[in-house]
C-alpha cells in the first residue's frame, strides 16, 4: 500500500470533523516525511504504524474522537502514543500522561522546569540507555520505575522490538511541553535520535523533581 492510499483510508476511519482530520493527517505526513529523510523506508514505517484501521482506532480512542474532548493537536503530537509505537514502560504518571489528554503548556510556563535542563536531562537518559548504564537510570527514576530499569527488562525489550540500531549518530529532533495531570505537573519530551540503521523517537517524562517518570520508544 502506498502512502497516498494509506492516508486516504486512514482519513475515512477517523471519527472527527474535516478540520481536525486535516490537522491530524498533516502531522502524520510530516512525521513520515521526517522518518523517510532520516533513512527509513516506507515499508519500515508502515510496519510500525500498522494498518489504517488500527492506527485510526488508536487515534479515535486516545484523542477522544466521537464525543470526548479531543484537546489540541500540539498536545497529541507531544503526549499521545500512536498505534505501532513500542511500549516499553507505562507506569503511574506515564499511563495518565499518555492516555487521558491532560492540559499541556509550553515548557517553562509554570516555572517548575528549566527548558535547557529538561532537554539536557532527556538526552542524558538516552545516552545512559544506549550505554547500558541501568544503575544510573535507576538513580534518576521514580521508585515505581526502578524494577523495570534493568538490562533484562528494558534492554531485551528494545532489542526484540527494534532490532539492532547500530551506532549512535546524532540527536536529530526535540520537542517538549509541560503537562498537568491532577495536582501534578510533568515535563514531557520527544527526542528523535538517528542511529546507524534507523531513527528512534523517545518519549521521556520527568516529575517536578526532575525524576524520570516515563520512558517510551518507537
Amino acid at each position: 500500500m502506498n502512502q497516498e492510499l494509506y492516508f486516504r483510508k486512514l482519513g475515512k476511519e477517523l471519527h472527527c470533523g474535516k478540520k481536525k482530520k486535516a490537522e491530524v493527517l498533516e502531522e502524520l505526513r510530516a512525521d513520515v516525511g521526517e522518518a523517510l529523510s532520516q533513512g527509513e523506508t516506507w515499508e519500515q514505517i508502515l510496519e510500525r504504524m500498522g494498518s489504517p484501521k488500527e492506527l485510526a482506532g488508536e487515534l479515535n480512542e486516545n484523542m477522544g474522537f466521537g464525543g470526548k474532548a479531543s484537546g489540541g493537536l500540539k498536545v497529541w503530537k507531544v503526549v499521545l502514543i500512536v498505534a505501532g509505537t513500542i511500549l516499553l514502560l507505562l507506569l503511574l504518571a506515564g499511563f495518565f500522561l499518555y492516555r487521558s489528554l491532560p492540559k499541556s503548556y509550553e515548557i517553562g510556563t509554570t516555572g517548575l522546569f528549566d527548558p535547557e535542563e529538561v532537554q539536557a536531562s532527556a538526552q542524558e537518559i538516552v545516552t545512559l540507555f544506549d550505554s547500558g548504564d541501568y544503575e544510573a537510570l535507576k538513580e534518576k527514576a521514580i521508585d515505581e520505575m526502578k524494577p523495570m530499569l534493568t538490562e533484562e527488562e528494558l534492554g531485551k525489550a528494545r532489542l526484540e522490538s527494534l532490532g539492532e540500531l547500530g551506532e549512535f549518530q546524532k540527536f536529530s529532533g526535540y520537542i517538549a511541553a509541560e503537562v498537568k495531570q491532577g495536582k501534578d505537573t510533568f515535563a514531557v519530551t520527544e527526542v528523535t535520535v538517528l542511529y546507524q540503521e534507523r531513527s528512534v523517537i523517545y518519549r521521556i517524562s520527568f516529575d517536578e523533581e526532575m525524576r524520570l517518570a516515563g520512558l517510551y520508544m518507537r
